[in-house]
Protein backbone atom coordinates (compact mmCIF):
# COMPACT_ATOMS: atom_id res chain seq x y z
CA UNK A 1 0.00 0.00 0.00
CA UNK A 2 1.48 3.39 -1.00
CA UNK A 3 1.67 6.23 1.78
CA UNK A 4 1.60 9.75 2.00
CA UNK A 5 5.22 9.34 2.27
CA UNK A 6 5.98 7.50 -0.91
CA UNK A 7 3.91 9.70 -3.07
CA UNK A 8 6.80 12.49 -1.81
CA UNK A 9 9.71 9.38 -1.97
CA UNK A 10 8.97 5.86 -3.06
CA UNK A 11 10.29 3.79 -0.88
CA UNK A 12 10.83 6.29 2.21
CA UNK A 13 7.98 4.33 3.65
CA UNK A 14 9.59 1.16 4.03
CA UNK A 15 12.74 2.91 5.65
CA UNK A 16 13.38 2.00 9.62
CA UNK A 17 13.93 5.10 11.70
CA UNK A 18 15.45 5.23 15.12
CA UNK A 19 14.82 8.48 17.40
CA UNK A 20 17.35 8.99 19.85
CA UNK A 21 17.51 12.41 22.04
CA UNK A 22 20.63 13.60 23.77
CA UNK A 23 19.98 16.35 26.52
CA UNK A 24 22.42 18.91 27.83
CA UNK A 25 23.86 16.42 29.82
CA UNK A 26 24.97 14.06 27.69
CA UNK A 27 27.17 16.82 25.56
CA UNK A 28 28.02 18.77 28.57
CA UNK A 29 31.92 18.12 27.84
CA UNK A 30 34.37 16.64 25.09
CA UNK A 31 34.16 12.97 26.92
CA UNK A 32 30.10 13.15 26.74
CA UNK A 33 30.01 14.51 23.16
CA UNK A 34 32.72 10.85 22.86
CA UNK A 35 30.46 8.84 24.59
CA UNK A 36 27.40 9.75 22.53
CA UNK A 37 29.30 9.25 19.45
CA UNK A 38 29.87 5.76 21.01
CA UNK A 39 26.23 5.07 21.56
CA UNK A 40 25.09 5.85 18.24
CA UNK A 41 27.55 3.83 16.22
CA UNK A 42 26.52 0.73 18.49
CA UNK A 43 23.03 1.43 17.77
CA UNK A 44 24.30 1.54 13.75
CA UNK A 45 26.54 -1.39 14.61
CA UNK A 46 29.29 0.16 12.54
CA UNK A 47 31.48 -2.92 12.09
CA UNK A 48 28.78 -4.90 10.15
CA UNK A 49 29.68 -3.50 6.37
CA UNK A 50 26.92 -5.42 4.93
CA UNK A 51 23.72 -2.88 4.16
CA UNK A 52 20.86 -5.61 5.66
CA UNK A 53 17.59 -6.28 6.27
CA UNK A 54 17.41 -4.48 10.28
CA UNK A 55 19.58 -1.60 8.38
CA UNK A 56 18.08 1.40 10.05
CA UNK A 57 18.52 5.72 9.62
CA UNK A 58 18.96 7.57 12.80
CA UNK A 59 17.06 10.62 13.55
CA UNK A 60 19.20 11.99 16.59
CA UNK A 61 18.19 15.53 18.57
CA UNK A 62 20.84 17.19 20.30
CA UNK A 63 20.31 20.16 23.18
CA UNK A 64 23.00 22.86 23.83
CA UNK A 65 25.49 21.59 26.08
CA UNK A 66 24.83 21.38 29.80
CA UNK A 67 27.05 20.87 32.67
CA UNK A 68 27.79 23.96 34.97
CA UNK A 69 26.94 26.17 33.83
CA UNK A 70 24.96 25.31 30.61
CA UNK A 71 24.72 27.24 27.78
CA UNK A 72 21.23 28.20 27.45
CA UNK A 73 21.24 29.09 31.06
CA UNK A 74 24.06 31.53 30.27
CA UNK A 75 22.47 33.15 26.98
CA UNK A 76 19.34 33.74 28.83
CA UNK A 77 21.34 35.10 31.37
CA UNK A 78 22.94 37.32 28.86
CA UNK A 79 19.47 38.60 27.48
CA UNK A 80 19.03 39.66 31.21
CA UNK A 81 21.87 41.91 32.07
CA UNK A 82 22.02 43.46 28.41
CA UNK A 83 18.40 44.48 29.19
CA UNK A 84 20.15 46.32 32.58
CA UNK A 85 22.74 47.60 30.39
CA UNK A 86 25.33 45.58 32.36
CA UNK A 87 27.40 45.57 29.44
CA UNK A 88 30.22 44.04 31.31
CA UNK A 89 28.48 41.24 32.54
CA UNK A 90 26.81 40.22 28.94
CA UNK A 91 30.60 39.77 28.00
CA UNK A 92 31.39 37.71 30.89
CA UNK A 93 28.67 35.70 30.07
CA UNK A 94 29.06 35.29 26.02
CA UNK A 95 32.92 34.76 26.74
CA UNK A 96 32.15 31.56 28.91
CA UNK A 97 30.19 30.38 25.80
CA UNK A 98 32.91 30.59 23.60
CA UNK A 99 35.41 29.33 26.46
CA UNK A 100 33.49 26.25 27.21
CA UNK A 101 32.75 25.47 23.29
CA UNK A 102 36.63 25.85 22.60
CA UNK A 103 37.69 23.48 25.14
CA UNK A 104 35.49 20.94 23.78
CA UNK A 105 36.61 21.59 20.37
CA UNK A 106 40.51 21.27 21.13
CA UNK A 107 39.86 17.83 22.61
CA UNK A 108 37.10 16.49 20.31
CA UNK A 109 39.49 18.14 17.01
CA UNK A 110 43.42 18.07 17.92
CA UNK A 111 44.12 16.46 14.96
CA UNK A 112 41.82 17.99 12.46
CA UNK A 113 42.77 21.57 12.80
CA UNK A 114 40.85 22.99 9.74
CA UNK A 115 37.97 21.36 11.21
CA UNK A 116 38.68 23.07 14.33
CA UNK A 117 38.55 26.43 13.23
CA UNK A 118 35.27 25.88 11.20
CA UNK A 119 33.04 25.01 14.11
CA UNK A 120 34.89 28.45 16.14
CA UNK A 121 34.40 30.29 12.99
CA UNK A 122 30.53 29.19 13.65
CA UNK A 123 30.01 29.99 17.39
CA UNK A 124 32.05 32.91 16.78
CA UNK A 125 29.71 34.14 14.65
CA UNK A 126 26.70 33.13 16.32
CA UNK A 127 28.02 34.98 19.35
CA UNK A 128 28.69 37.97 16.89
CA UNK A 129 24.95 37.83 15.72
CA UNK A 130 23.60 37.96 19.73
CA UNK A 131 25.70 40.45 20.58
CA UNK A 132 24.20 42.96 17.71
CA UNK A 133 20.62 41.13 19.05
CA UNK A 134 21.80 42.19 22.41
CA UNK A 135 22.27 45.80 21.53
CA UNK A 136 18.87 46.45 20.78
CA UNK A 137 17.59 44.64 24.18
CA UNK A 138 20.08 47.10 25.81
CA UNK A 139 18.78 50.25 24.11
CA UNK A 140 15.15 49.28 25.04
CA UNK A 141 15.94 47.84 28.12
CA UNK A 142 13.37 45.34 27.59
CA UNK A 143 14.35 41.98 27.92
CA UNK A 144 11.77 40.33 25.61
CA UNK A 145 10.13 36.45 25.10
CA UNK A 146 10.73 36.42 21.68
CA UNK A 147 14.30 38.07 21.99
CA UNK A 148 15.07 35.61 24.87
CA UNK A 149 14.10 32.37 22.81
CA UNK A 150 16.21 33.16 19.45
CA UNK A 151 19.05 34.25 21.55
CA UNK A 152 18.76 30.99 23.91
CA UNK A 153 18.22 28.51 20.75
CA UNK A 154 22.00 29.49 19.75
CA UNK A 155 23.09 26.32 22.22
CA UNK A 156 21.41 23.93 20.13
CA UNK A 157 23.02 25.18 16.60
CA UNK A 158 26.48 24.69 17.98
CA UNK A 159 26.25 21.36 19.43
CA UNK A 160 24.24 20.01 16.97
CA UNK A 161 27.28 21.11 14.48
CA UNK A 162 30.03 19.97 16.90
CA UNK A 163 28.28 16.07 17.05
CA UNK A 164 27.86 16.51 13.24
CA UNK A 165 31.15 17.13 12.63
CA UNK A 166 32.26 14.65 14.93
CA UNK A 167 30.32 11.75 13.42
CA UNK A 168 31.44 12.21 10.19
CA UNK A 169 35.06 12.74 11.08
CA UNK A 170 34.74 9.53 12.81
CA UNK A 171 32.78 7.67 10.21
CA UNK A 172 35.53 8.76 7.38
CA UNK A 173 38.31 7.57 9.35
CA UNK A 174 36.93 4.42 9.33
CA UNK A 175 36.66 4.84 5.14
CA UNK A 176 39.74 5.59 5.32
CA UNK A 177 41.57 2.43 6.83
CA UNK A 178 39.01 0.31 5.53
CA UNK A 179 39.83 0.98 1.50
CA UNK A 180 43.76 2.84 1.96
CA UNK A 181 42.74 5.55 0.32
CA UNK A 182 42.22 9.40 1.13
CA UNK A 183 40.77 10.54 -2.32
CA UNK A 184 37.13 11.10 -1.97
CA UNK A 185 36.78 10.26 -5.78
CA UNK A 186 38.44 6.79 -5.10
CA UNK A 187 36.20 5.87 -1.55
CA UNK A 188 33.28 6.56 -3.88
CA UNK A 189 33.88 4.29 -6.62
CA UNK A 190 34.45 1.67 -3.76
CA UNK A 191 31.22 2.22 -2.08
CA UNK A 192 29.17 1.65 -5.67
CA UNK A 193 31.46 -1.27 -6.66
CA UNK A 194 31.62 -3.16 -3.34
CA UNK A 195 28.62 -4.06 -0.33
CA UNK A 196 30.58 -1.79 1.72
CA UNK A 197 27.91 0.57 4.18
CA UNK A 198 28.95 3.81 5.29
CA UNK A 199 27.15 6.10 7.02
CA UNK A 200 25.94 9.24 6.43
CA UNK A 201 25.51 12.21 9.25
CA UNK A 202 23.54 15.46 7.76
CA UNK A 203 23.21 18.63 9.97
CA UNK A 204 19.49 20.08 9.98
CA UNK A 205 18.43 23.02 12.33
CA UNK A 206 14.80 22.20 13.03
CA UNK A 207 13.76 25.46 12.18
CA UNK A 208 13.80 23.71 8.76
CA UNK A 209 11.05 21.40 9.28
CA UNK A 210 9.37 21.90 12.93
CA UNK A 211 6.51 24.65 12.16
CA UNK A 212 4.44 25.97 14.95
CA UNK A 213 1.11 26.87 15.46
CA UNK A 214 1.41 29.44 18.44
CA UNK A 215 -2.37 30.09 18.28
CA UNK A 216 -3.61 26.63 18.74
CA UNK A 217 -2.75 25.98 22.28
CA UNK A 218 -1.01 28.24 24.79
CA UNK A 219 2.84 26.39 24.47
CA UNK A 220 1.96 26.38 20.68
CA UNK A 221 1.66 23.34 19.16
CA UNK A 222 3.37 21.13 15.56
CA UNK A 223 1.62 21.52 12.49
CA UNK A 224 2.69 18.12 11.57
CA UNK A 225 1.16 17.87 7.81
CA UNK A 226 3.81 20.99 7.12
CA UNK A 227 6.82 19.71 9.27
CA UNK A 228 6.23 16.63 7.02
CA UNK A 229 6.55 17.98 4.01
CA UNK A 230 9.34 20.09 4.66
CA UNK A 231 11.56 17.12 6.02
CA UNK A 232 10.32 14.72 3.02
CA UNK A 233 12.20 17.70 0.74
CA UNK A 234 15.04 17.79 2.81
CA UNK A 235 15.42 13.75 2.97
CA UNK A 236 15.05 13.92 -0.77
CA UNK A 237 17.80 16.48 -1.73
CA UNK A 238 20.10 14.64 1.00
CA UNK A 239 19.34 11.37 -0.64
CA UNK A 240 19.82 13.22 -4.67
CA UNK A 241 23.51 14.61 -3.12
CA UNK A 242 24.75 10.96 -2.74
CA UNK A 243 24.44 10.20 -6.79
CA UNK A 244 25.55 6.44 -7.62
CA UNK A 245 26.57 5.11 -3.74
CA UNK A 246 23.17 5.97 -2.58
CA UNK A 247 22.65 2.17 -2.39
CA UNK A 248 25.66 1.98 -0.20
CA UNK A 249 25.23 5.14 2.34
CA UNK A 250 22.36 5.66 5.24
CA UNK A 251 21.38 8.65 5.37
CA UNK A 252 21.41 9.75 9.38
CA UNK A 253 19.99 13.19 10.73
CA UNK A 254 21.29 15.25 13.38
CA UNK A 255 18.68 17.41 14.27
CA UNK A 256 18.96 20.68 16.83
CA UNK A 257 16.25 20.51 19.79
CA UNK A 258 14.19 23.13 21.11
CA UNK A 259 14.05 25.37 18.33
CA UNK A 260 11.71 25.76 16.12
CA UNK A 261 9.85 27.95 13.07
CA UNK A 262 6.31 29.35 13.87
CA UNK A 263 3.73 29.70 10.73
CA UNK A 264 4.92 33.42 9.86
CA UNK A 265 7.95 32.29 9.69
CA UNK A 266 9.49 33.64 12.63
CA UNK A 267 12.06 32.05 14.90
CA UNK A 268 10.43 30.21 18.30
CA UNK A 269 11.40 27.53 20.62
CA UNK A 270 9.38 24.79 22.36
CA UNK A 271 10.28 26.11 25.49
CA UNK A 272 12.60 24.89 28.18
CA UNK A 273 12.36 20.83 28.46
CA UNK A 274 10.33 20.59 25.05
Amino acid sequence: MSSFYDELIPGLASKCWQVHKFGGTSVADANCFLQVAHIIEDQLDINNDVLGPNAKNLAVVVSAMGGKPKVTDLLLEAVRHASMREHDKVDEQLDIVLSKHSECLKILFHKEHAEQERLIKIIKGGLNDIRDILKTVSLMKWQAERISEVVSGFGELWSTQILTALLRMRSNQRLVEKFGSDSISNIVKALTTTSHIHHNYVFLDARRVITIDEDAIKDGAVVWHISEEKFMEIFKEEEAKLGDARDSILCHFIITGYVAINTDGVAVTLKRDG
